[in-house]
């Protein structure tokens, strides 16, 4: 589902830069994309380049178990029996509060990335680009490549990814209506598990610790664990949407 404003600063935009007068320009201000996935996760994406605010990636990952954002105010929650397991020497008061920044930096040492050393985080940090994540995006690549390796973002995520467009124009054509994302992969999605690091939880909530790639905190340079049943797909849309065709309004 996609929604957006009216168009107020794009046609200024259009009208001050360019001298060009169009009535019918239809990016909106602000874009909001809602995504619903096959796990029965949500997914909230807005777009805006048009207004004046701060600069802000607005990641954001929330879980049954934490909470955790980077730029520009690194915040991470996470609740008392996963610090225990991760062996962090805090006990929680609050759980409506951010994590120290000690507490923080103490759970980042317990919790390494096996494709992130200090040496590539050193790097990183002298070229920038983003804080460092463009460097690292392309190093992947470039890694990958040379070692005949799968690449973290393979053509199917640049499908998932790049139809969003598409279909949120069709959402906001319809009445913002529900549009059903393809199941790019013929239902193979579940056989790409991403990268592991490894088991952590002790007791009673077993399972793997995995990257949440697909949302790339990595290149945020943001440390963060992700449980394998959190896992997020974008397709296909479970909730069986009113579908929308291209020029053949609904069906």
């Amino acid at each position: 589902v996609a929604m957006d404003t009216k168009s107020v600063n794009g046609k200024e935009i259009l009208r001050t830069w360019r001298g060009v007068e169009n009535p019918e320009f239809k990016n909106g201000d602000l874009v909001c994309t809602l995504l619903r996935t096959e796990k029965e996760k949500t997914v909230l994406i807005e777009h805006d380049v048009m207004t004046p605010r701060p600069y802000n990636r607005m990641y954001q990952l929330v879980g049954t178990k934490g909470y955790a954002a980077k730029y520009p105010v690194e915040q991470l929650t996470l609740g008392q029996d996963v610090l225990d397991a991760l062996g962090v020497d805090y006990s929680i008061t609050d759980a409506h509060a951010s994590l120290p920044a000690d507490v923080i930096q103490q759970m980042y040492a317990k919790v390494q990335i096996p494709i992130l050393n200090d040496e590539l985080r050193a790097k990183a940090k002298e070229v920038g680009g983003h804080g460092g994540m463009d460097w690292i995006m392309d190093y992947r690549l470039a890694y990958c490549l040379h070692y005949g390796l799968p690449v973290d973002m393979d053509v199917y995520d640049l499908a998932s990814w790049c139809c969003l467009s598409e279909l949120g124009t069709i959402s906001m054509e319809h009445g913002c209506r529900a549009v059903e994302v393809p199941d790019f992969t013929r239902g193979h999605w579940q056989e790409r598990p991403g990268h592991t690091v490894g088991p952590i939880w002790q007791g009673g909530w077993a399972g793997e610790a995995r990257l949440l790639l697909c949302l790339r905190p990595i290149t945020n340079l943001l440390t963060f664990i992700w449980y394998e049943k959190n896992f997020v797909h974008l397709s296909p849309c479970p909730c069986r949407p009113f579908r929308v065709l291209p020029g053949k309004g609904s069906c």
